[in-house]
């Protein structure tokens, strides 16, 4: 959906490319890193259950899998397009209609170029917004606590955050709704805190940080599509080299 909407605002296909599953890859690697420091918590405490750890490895191979996927197309570059060329084909196919063979290579390419300029350094910026983006999404759970009257420690914060986070990335319920708000509130009433505490604070929680960006995402997302469309469409940019993409 990234991909889409970043295209139809005129985003050449590779930065749309990266655009779409970079942010979202970085963002669930931190989470992975936290929900394993969270589950270190959980063993150490003697709180954890099987099924959370077995559930939880299978969050973190999947996205290792996804990991050595990408290492593998930047290994054997001559495979990717072959494979790109298949997965388009096989899209045509199935919509009744020709396959845009250039657009396809065209695409590839500026993929690459994207992937060459974060081998170059462009990858610093993306890392750091991950690593921001989960802290300030950590922080607010935990002044949430204090304004709550029961402040916790970080090991406690950790364990209750990172492990219900991963966990409603594999359900296919949008933004893990159910799945987090239950998971977490169990963790922290495990972990000492009281539950109507912890019912209150996740619930406000997730409405200040799933909730009301989701809806004003909604809001916005409908108002630009007017704009896009009144517009006249997409208009492609010129495909820029790896420096200039990484500027980008």
């Amino acid at each position: 959906m990234t991909y889409l909407w970043l295209r139809r605002c005129g985003v050449n296909p590779g930065a749309a490319g990266l655009g779409g599953w970079l942010p979202i890859f970085l963002n669930n690697a931190t989470l992975a890193a936290v929900s394993l420091a969270g589950l270190a918590v959980l063993l150490f405490l003697n709180k954890s259950s099987g099924v959370l750890v077995v559930t939880l490895c299978l969050a973190i191979l999947i996205l290792a899998g996804g990991a050595g996927f990408l290492l593998w197309c930047l290994a054997y570059r001559e495979k990717l397009m072959p494979m790109a060329m298949g997965i388009t084909g096989f899209i045509a196919r199935l919509r009744h209609k020709v396959q845009d063979r250039p657009t396809t290579e065209a695409a590839v390419g500026h993929l690459l170029e994207g992937w060459d300029a974060l081998l170059e350094g462009g990858w610093h910026g993306p890392v750091l917004g991950a690593l921001i983006n989960t802290g300030f999404d950590m922080l607010t759970l935990a002044l949430l606590f204090l304004a709550a009257g029961h402040g916790v420690n970080i090991p406690v914060l950790v364990a209750g955050y990172g492990v219900p986070q991963l966990l409603g990335k594999l359900t296919v319920i949008l933004g893990g709704i159910g799945v987090v708000e239950a998971t977490m509130i169990g963790l922290y009433d495990t972990l000492g805190v009281p539950r109507p505490i912890a019912v209150v604070v996740v619930l406000g929680y997730r409405l200040l940080s799933f909730w009301l960006p989701t809806l004003a995402g909604i809001a916005l997302a409908t108002y630009f599509e007017r704009s896009t469309a009144n517009a006249g469409g997409v208009v492609d940019t010129p495909a820029p080299g790896p420096k200039r993409f990484a500027k980008e």
